[in-house]
């Protein structure tokens, strides 16, 4: 199809774009053109028409190279035949017709058809060639609308009562916007439609198979289909000037590129500027501060679709898991994602995202929410309540801990923490009514400093709050070895947490055990031979 022409008249661009994120794939650049402000272009396969203050030029697209310049006043380009074999420019006012070697053909001062007669004057002419067809539509306010064969040189259609308006052609139909209303013709210039627009649109386009596409002020798209009478509308957001890709894939306004199925903004290594592809859809250019040339394969690195990661369906509680989306190409390749992603939960009591990972605190229902280069995603989830360990398993994750970070699994403070920033009533161990230790009580553990109340040297840990009650001796030394030693100690032990009595135990053992060489836990032992308290000292005590 052809088309793509632009004048560079002064519109204003407001585009929303979105959360700003890094591209997530290059696309190959194919060569930079070292041309800017140029007043017209038309893309081609092959090359590239550049008009101006300072004439034609043309140059291909591939490696760059400037082919051809012609004339030295100001030309607009207007169309380039398929084929690439007949240049059409308006040059003061006259339109020319120039061979794909520059030589000039033709100079038209006027259309005459029947008894009908206009000359070229106008400022705002517009021109396409009908797809596979050396006809030539024009459109001008004053001229009306000229159907030109440009080898035959023969007028075959002039309506000079002609609404004048943007134009743009498809295999099957002639379309003029003018105003609140769209007309549309066959390729014989016969009016077959008008559509009536809610309000003036800021531009549209056509697809080859004959899809209208326009954008309304306030960034809505609507889109009008073949043999349809209705108008769908979506909203994207897009302001300014569109334009589409010849097979309607792609669409861009004045600096974005976006994939027009699913309206989101493509995220790659781009320049800024209106993007215009070719008829092939090979390769696409950006005119922007330059001119790029981009080969349009990488584009199939675009997302195609998108989601949380199922694997986040089922969080154990107290679990810490990175998030990550799932994403798939264009191309069929999968991608697991965890950068430049916007995360939240609700109800966020239960799940908080923190550090670049998400952190259960209450089982239940939770749903999480993602946005990534313009996707909403959610995912609902439940937090569950982990496997219960066995005892063995208890006892290897709490030795780990005091292995790693000199506290038990859960505790907020280890040995020789500062003892003043430790947060809690008063906790007490007594033995046959004897305050054996004193401290704060944090958690389920006594903190406590018996030499200078300078430093954490020792903790309690009744296991009863974690209703392990049957855990052995045999079990213990399983994880924590050999004791170092081992006494027979009778008596009575008591737990308090403030004013409250937590509890009360009859104890006949003792083992000691050692974590690290100047490290000791001594496990308290009842009558029955089951384990019931533990206390943890920075100094093996004597």
């Amino acid at each position: 199809m052809m088309k793509k022409l632009l004048w560079m008249t002064v519109f204003a661009f407001v585009l929303f774009v979105g959360p700003s994120v890094q591209a997530e794939f290059d696309v190959t650049e194919i060569t930079e053109i070292n041309e800017i402000n140029r007043d017209s272009y038309v893309v081609r396969n092959e090359h590239i028409y550049l008009g101006g203050k300072d004439g034609l030029r043309i140059y291909r697209l591939d490696t760059g190279k400037l082919v051809h310049q012609l004339g030295n006043q100001a030309v607009h380009v207007l169309a380039v035949n398929e084929e690439e074999t007949r240049i059409v420019t308006k040059e003061g006012a006259q339109i020319r017709i120039y061979d794909e070697t520059g030589t000039l053909l033709r100079s038209i001062e006027s259309f005459s058809y029947g008894h009908k007669s206009v000359r070229v004057t106008a400022d705002d002419l517009q021109a396409s060639f009908l797809p596979h067809s050396s006809q030539l539509v024009l459109v001008s306010r004053p001229i009306g609308m000229v159907f030109y064969d440009v080898e035959t040189d023969q007028v075959t259609l002039l309506q000079n009562d002609h609404p004048y308006g943007q134009l743009r052609v498809s295999a099957q139909q002639v379309a003029v916007q003018s105003g609140r209303q769209v007309y549309m013709y066959d390729v014989n210039g016969r009016l077959v439609n008008v559509f009536g627009l809610e309000e003036s649109t800021s531009s549209f386009d056509l697809t080859t198979d004959g899809i209208l596409v326009y954008n309304k002020p306030n960034g809505e798209i609507g889109v009008i289909k073949p043999n349809e009478p209705s108008i769908f509308i979506r909203d994207l957001g897009i302001r300014g000037v569109i334009d589409l890709d010849d097979s309607g894939t792609f669409l861009s306004n004045e600096d974005t590129l976006f994939d027009f199925k699913t309206g989101k903004k493509i995220y790659a290594s781009l320049q800024p500027g209106r993007y215009i592809f070719t008829p092939d859809a090979t390769k696409f250019v950006s005119f922007g501060k330059k001119v790029i040339v981009y080969g349009a394969a990488d584009l199939n690195k675009r997302i195609k679709a998108i989601k949380i990661n199922p694997e986040l369906k089922q969080i154990m509680l107290g679990e810490e898991v990175t998030p990550s989306l799932v994403v798939t190409r264009v191309n069929g390749k999968t991608e697991i994602i965890t950068e430049g992603i916007k995360w939240r939960a609700a109800p966020d009591f239960k799940i908080v995202y923190k550090n670049g990972k998400f952190v259960t605190s209450i089982n239940g229902p939770a749903t999480l929410y993602a946005e990534y280069e313009g996707y909403d995603l959610l995912l609902n989830i439940k937090i569950l309540l982990p496997p219960p360990l066995t005892d063995l398993e208890w006892l290897e994750s709490h030795k780990a801990s005091l292995e790693k970070r000199r506290t038990f699994v859960g505790g907020d403070y280890k040995l020789l923490d500062a003892y003043s920033k430790v947060r809690g009533p008063v906790g007490k161990l007594l033995f046959n009514k004897k305050v054996m230790t004193s401290g704060k009580f944090n958690g389920d553990w006594i903190f406590a400093s018996t030499k200078n109340k300078q430093r954490v040297d020792e903790i309690v840990f009744s296991f009863t709050n974690y209703r392990r009650t049957d855990i052995t001796a045999s079990e213990v030394n399983a994880v924590f070895g050999k004791p170092n030693k081992a006494w027979n100690e009778k008596g009575h032990f008591e737990v308090i947490r403030g004013t409250k009595h937590m509890e009360k135990r009859y104890i006949t053992q003792v083992t000691e055990h050692r974590i690290r060489p100047s490290q000791a836990l001594w496990v308290y032992y009842d009558a029955n031979g089951k384990a019931r308290m533990v206390r943890y000292f920075e100094t093996v005590p004597k």
